[in-house]
Order: structure tokens, then C-alpha cells, then sequence
């Protein structure tokens, strides 16, 4: 399975029959015909309703042959939309709220307005209006994560409301009765959650008004949005699973990957990730010449001076013990993120415009003090909104820092302050002219750029394709590998390693490793909810091939924790959803970069975060991506191998509600009794024969380890 920038559609949309201009009589002939067909008349609300139809009229309403333009009307799209009021974006006339023609289930509308959630626009009908006419939907510009209500309020009351439409669902289409009416109300909702993506239309939408009436609707200033309506917080909607709490025990034990990359010649940094009661010493046995390890800080920091393959002895020492374990040291170019990358990213938590210096180092602080440093999470990721507006370049052409981000030292103290900490420095630009966040980009500046951040300390570069279908077809596969490239071959000459990820998303996946990618997007942007959750998830399937060290396929953020561009918001995900997200996420071998509020964690989301269980199948030195074994209906279960012999299994439950999935040994391969695991759990659970069963919850997962771990490489 593949996953295009437009991802293919479920079900295929219902498209109106009401164009451009309806007679009242045809609805009078909709109504006669549900009686014969019973398909499309529902009432919504008294006085109220939306008719949901085929592409083709019906036998019966061809039968009667009814006209399809109303002798009086008036387009919504005529009145004056300034007087409604909005969140995100001003409503657009005859367009989608970004400019483009109205577009739903590949048709395009001529008519319409379009408006984000939460919008509203209110109509004095002059009491002369009869009837509205409008299909909405969410416009195809926006093929995932958007969720909309669209209302219809006539003095006061609410007369019709579309029920939950989410991208790519099929359009629906209003007929409201305005007769006697004086006030008319229309809402855009931003169906429970938020308000990304949900780019809906009023397509088509029109006023019918009385024959020989002498005054016209017109728009008058709109009431107040009022409050947020209350999100549906996913850990309200059902009791928490059971997981084991962090693990704080005070016996030392060191985690993260088992095997890290550099390029001889250049910057090497690695911090020991081990928890256990201090204060912890370490050492380091068989480093190669030009690493050097701060017994203190557990630091592992200097040059390599060749090429090489070394086993490093790590240890470390408290109070309560000693923990052991091997290091694989690899010298050679391109040897960056031989295990997927962890760490954080600062978009959903501060967006492009509420991003500073200072958040960013509180972002390092917080990884420390909630214990993530030490389970592996590395990377501390700047993304847009931290560089000039378009065009204000210093006059040498070198990249700088707009006023927005509020840098008070310079972006290379912030680098050093993260790496003091053990910690790694990402940032973020567009191969075009400008960014995502309309931010200065790197356009015929990339290697310059790169140079710029290799001096500020940069580990870690994100690029997007935005920007860049200004200065060439970035929807080909071509135009996109030129816009890797540039940044590949800017980052070879730059002298420091940088993991390289690209958001450029659809095929990436089939030729991201060759252009020298380290991650790519497999689908477009995820959102704390469970259908996008399941969307990207499924976009995994079909990829596996292509991952393994050094090349991952990436189906973005983990969606946990307070987020949302400052507010805070927790995600909808339920707890179940949540351990879904993670496993499915972990047995994909995907990279795991959160983005929240590092300071604000929640002990349940801590947990699920901190499992060093559940991270070592992530971080397996192997890479083997995770695949299905057997699939039936809802239930699913995938497997992975591990480095030390055993396997990584996940029973998921798509459906929506609790089911018995079996695993049976002979779908892996095994045979004979074999222990098992349960890793959420960090419990052993026994010895089984042939097979293992479960019940698995909504929405939910059982991850196991299977079999019983053998010698290694990576063993200590």
C-alpha cells in the first residue's frame, strides 16, 4: 500500500444533485420520491434538513422531469462577508479559505464561500426568505485530519446541523425552510477537537427569496464565536489501561540504542543514557582513538580519527550497583541514525510564532528533568517559525534569526547549551524560497546555510517541500529528489554530521534512501485523534522494505502529552489509542519525537514515554521494520525480529469493540513452547504452546516478547 499526497478515498463521495440552482418544486419532488426510495431525506432538527443524494438524479424525479433553476435567489457569496467572524482564516468568496476554487469529492464548485472553523455569518432575511441551499463539506485541499460541524440557527434555534464530516468524507447537502424567518445563523464548528485543516465550504449556497419581494438579505455584524466548545479529551472518555509506572528503580541500568554513527573528522557526541540512584560514575572501555568519555556527566564527545567498526564496555556505577552494556561504534560517512532518531520537536506544542530561545532551552532542561535524556531521547528540534521573514537575509547573504524567536545570546550558545547536556541540536528549513510558516528558506543558499548551522552546532536538519512549487514542480518525483539533494550535497561539504529527515511526503519512501535521506514522511501532518492515528498507521503497511539503519520511514510525531500551538490541549487520543500510537510506532520502527509540553506530563503519559521495554524494540540494532503476520477483519497482529534472537509481537484491535486475538507460533515461524512477555506490562507471563491469546481492548494493543534471548553482538 502506498500513500500519494492525496490519500486514496475509503468510500467515494455523494455528490448533490442541487446545482447551481434548485426549484422549489424540486424539493417537493425529493420529498414525494423518499417515499418510493427511502434513501435521501433525513430530518435533522424541526424545521431543518439535509438531503443526502447520488451523483445522478433518481428514475422517479427524471420521471417527472423537474426544472433545476430557481426563478429568484440570491448567491451567499454576494453578500458582504466582512461582518462574520472567524479564527483562523476571513472568509473567502467564490473560493476555499485558501484561495483556491471550492473543490469536494473532485468536483469544483463555481459558487460557494469558503470558511475555517470556527466561523460564523449571520443573515438578516428581511423576511422575504424562503428557503437555503447549500452542499458542504471539507475541501479536498485538505485531504486528512480536518473535522467539522456545519449549523444552521434561525432566530435562535438550531434547524440543521451536518453531524461530524471529516476529510474525504462525502459532501452533504442542505435544504432549510427559511419562510417567516427573520435571523439566519450559519456556523462552521471545528467538530470537538481543533481547528487544523478544517478548510470547509459552503458550496453552491444560496438564498431563495419570495417572488416580487422588495428587499434582499444582507449580512449584519455576527455575535461572538463564544467559548471553545469542550473538547472530547480522549483520557476523559474511558478508564486507563494498565501499564507499569516508570521504572525509578535506584539499581543502575543504562538504555537507548545500542549501536551510534559518525563520520571520522567530525563533532561525535554521545550521552551514556543510564537511570539508577546517584550519583552515577562511568567508564568506558575499548573507545576508539579520539573519543574521550566525562566520567561524571557520562558524556562520550570528540573526534573519530578513521574509519572503523569498535565495541565499546560502557558502565556505570551507583550507589545500589553496576550496570553493563555494549556499544557498537561505527566510523564511516553516512552512518548517521543507525537506529530511528528520539527525541523532540517544538511544532505542536509553540507552532511557527510563539517559538523562542527560551523555550527551546527549557525544552533541553525538561528532557532532563523528566528522566527522557536517560531512556534515549537525544534530539532537541527547533521547526519553523525560528528564522527572518522572507527576504531579510543580512547583506551577506547569511541566514539570521527573526524577531519572533527573541534569541537574546546567539543561536550558537543555544547549541552548546543543549550539547552541555548531552543533548542534540536540530533545525528546520525549506529547499524553496520560503517555509511552511512563510519564513525565510534556503532557496540558493543551501550550502551557505548549512555552513551557518554547522557553526551554530546543528545535529539534526528538517526540511519541508513547501516553498519550493514556487521555483519548480515539486509534485513530480524528479523536482523532489532535486530538492533533497541540494540539501545532501550542502550537508557533505558542511563538516559536521547532520541527521537529515525530509516532510515531503507520498512516494518519498521508494527512493528517500538513495538521495541519502536518513527519514522521510510517509503521510501528511498527524493530529491527536484516532482516525488519524489509523490513517498514518496504515500508511506503514507496503514500506517495510525500505527501512532499516540509517533509513527510516517516518509517519510523524508522537501525538501524546499537552499540545496544540500554545494551548496546551491534552491529545483526544484515548488511553488505549495512546498505547496503540506507541506500540504501532515502536514495531514500525519509526522515529519517536515528541512534541508537547515537556513541562506539563502527566504520570500515565510518562509512563507510556518512558518504557524502556517498549523503546528497546524501537531501538532494535537490527532496524527490521515490523509487519503483518496475520490480518482478520479488525485484528492484526504484527511481529518484528529483535537482535538477540527473540520477536517483538503486537495484537491490535482496529474495531470498536474488545476482542480475543490469538498469536500462533507457527505464523512465526516457532516451534515448540516459548516464554512470553508482556512488555506494557514489563511482566513475565508464562510458557505457551503453539499459540498465545488475549483480549484486546478498542482501539488497542497487547505488546509481547516472544521466545528467549540469545547471544549477541550487542549482548553485553
Amino acid at each position: 500500500m502506498t500513500c500519494s499526497t492525496v490519500n486514496p478515498r475509503a468510500t467515494a463521495p455523494i455528490n448533490s444533485i442541487l446545482r447551481s440552482g434548485l426549484l422549489l418544486s424540486v424539493l417537493s419532488a425529493v420529498i414525494s420520491v423518499h417515499a418510493e426510495e427511502g434513501a435521501f431525506y433525513n430530518a435533522v432538527q424541526p424545521g431543518g434538513n439535509i438531503i443526502a443524494m447520488p451523483d445522478k438524479l433518481s428514475t422517479a424525479m427524471a420521471a417527472k422531469k423537474v426544472a433545476l433553476q430557481p426563478a429568484n435567489f440570491i448567491w451567499l457569496e454576494s453578500l458582504d462577508l466582512s461582518k462574520g467572524r472567524f479564527t483562523l482564516r476571513p472568509f473567502a468568496v467564490g473560493n476555499s479559505a485558501i484561495g483556491k476554487p471550492i473543490t469536494m469529492g473532485g468536483k469544483v464548485y463555481a459558487h460557494g464561500v469558503g470558511s475555517y472553523s470556527r466561523s460564523v455569518l449571520t443573515v438578516d432575511l428581511k423576511g422575504v426568505a424562503t428557503q437555503f441551499l447549500a452542499t458542504v463539506g471539507i475541501d479536498d485541499s485538505h485531504p486528512y485530519s480536518g473535522s467539522v460541524t456545519f449549523e444552521i440557527w434561525l432566530d435562535g434555534r438550531k434547524v440543521a446541523d451536518s453531524g461530524l464530516i471529516e476529510s474525504l468524507q462525502p459532501v452533504k447537502v442542505f435544504s432549510v425552510d427559511l419562510t417567516g424567518g427573520h435571523q439566519m445563523l450559519l456556523r462552521v464548528e471545528n467538530g470537538g477537537d481543533f481547528s487544523n485543516n478544517d478548510c470547509g465550504n459552503w458550496a453552491d449556497a444560496k438564498i431563495v427569496i419570495s417572488p416580487g419581494a422588495r428587499e434582499k438579505p444582507q449580512t449584519v455584524d455576527a455575535p461572538s464565536l463564544g467559548l471553545e466548545p469542550k473538547a472530547m479529551v480522549g483520557l476523559e472518555l474511558e478508564p486507563l489501561p494498565a501499564i507499569a509506572p516508570v521504572d525509578n528503580s535506584s539499581v543502575p541500568a543504562i538504555h537507548g540504542p545500542r549501536i551510534t554513527g559518525a563520520t571520522p573528522g567530525h563533532p561525535f557526541l554521545y550521552l551514556i543514557p543510564a537511570t539508577g540512584a546517584g550519583p552515577l560514575k562511568y567508564s568506558a572501555e575499548d573507545l576508539p582513538a579520539g573519543l574521550k568519555l566525562d566520567e561524571q556527566t557520562g558524556i562520550i564527545s570528540g573526534v573519530l580519527e578513521k574509519d572503523g567498526r569498535w565495541v565499546a564496555q560502557l558502565k556505570a556505577s551507583g550507589p545500589q550497583g553496576v550496570a553493563r552494556r555494549k556499544l557498537v561504534i561505527v566510523g564511516d560517512r553516512h552512518k548517521l541514525a543507525l537506529t530511528p532518531p528520539m527525541g523532540w520537536n517544538s511544532w505542536y506544542v509553540w507552532g511557527g510564532d510563539r517559538v523562542t530561545e527560551q523555550k527551546i532551552r527549557e525544552a533541553a532542561d525538561w528532557m532532563v528533568k523528566q528522566g527522557l535524556a536517560v531512556r534515549g531521547y537525544q534530539y532537541v528540534n527547533i521547526d519553523d517559525g525560528w528564522d527572518c521573514p522572507p527576504g531579510r537575509r543580512e547583506k551577506d547573504g547569511h541566514i539570521s534569526t527573526g524577531e519572533l524567536f527573541q534569541l537574546k545570546t546567539s543561536m550558537k550558545a543555544l547549541g552548546d547549551y543543549i550539547h552541555a547536556k548531552g543533548l542534540k541540536f536540530g533545525i528546520y528549513s525549506s529547499p524553496g524560497p520560503t517555509t511552511c510558516g512563510n519564513y525565510e528558506g534556503s532557496y540558493q543558499h543551501e550550502l551557505q546555510d548549512a555552513r551557518t548551522w554547522a557553526e551554530w552546532g546543528v545535529d539534526f536538519f528538517k526540511s519541508d517541500l513547501c516553498g519550493y512549487l514556487s521555483v519548480d514542480s515539486g509534485s513530480t518525483v524528479e523536482a523532489r529528489k532535486k530538492a533533497v539533494t541540494v540539501f545532501r550535497e550542502a550537508i557533505d561539504q558542511c563538516g559536521r554530521d547532520m541527521v537529515y529527515t525530509f516532510g515531503g511526503w507520498g512516494d518519498t519512501w521508494e527512493w528517500g534512501r538513495e538521495v541519502g535521506l536518513n527519514c522521510w514522511r510517509i503521510a501528511g501532518d498527524i493530529n491527536p485523534k484516532w482516525s488519524d492515528v489509523r490513517r498514518v498507521a496504515l500508511c506503514q503497511r507496503g514500506t517495510e522494505q525500505q527501512a532499516g539503519p540509517g533509513h527510516w520511514n517516518d509517519p510523524d510525531f508522537l501525538q501524546v502529552g499537552p499540545s496544540w500551538f500554545s494551548q496546551d490541549m491534552p491529545t483526544f487520543l484515548t488511553g488505549n489509542e495512546q498505547l496503540f500510537h506507541m506500540t504501532h510506532w515502536c514495531m514500525s520502527a519509526a522515529p519517536l519525537i515528541l512534541s508537547c509540553n515537556l513541562a506539563k506530563l502527566e504520570p500515565f503519559t510518562l509512563a507510556l514515554i518512558s518504557n524502556d521495554e517498549v523503546i528497546e524494540v524501537d531501538q532494535d540494532p537490527l532496524g527490521i521494520q515490523g509487519r503483518p503476520v496475520t490480518l482478520l477483519g479488525d485484528l492484526e497482529v504484527m511481529s518484528r525480529p529483535l537482535f538477540d534472537g527473540t520477536q517483538a509481537v503486537a495484537l491490535f484491535n482496529w474495531g470498536e469493540k474488545p476482542a480475543q486475538i490469538e498469536v500462533r507460533w507457527a505464523d512465526l515461524r516457532l516451534a515448540g513452547p516459548h516464554p512470553v512477555r508482556d512488555l506494557w506490562l514489563r511482566k513475565d507471563l508464562g510458557v505457551f504452546d503453539g499459540s498465545f491469546k488475549a483480549t484486546v481492548a478498542r482501539h488497542g494493543t497487547v505488546m509481547l516478547k516472544v521466545g528467549k534471548p540469545g547471544e549477541s553482538e550487542f549482548a553485553p
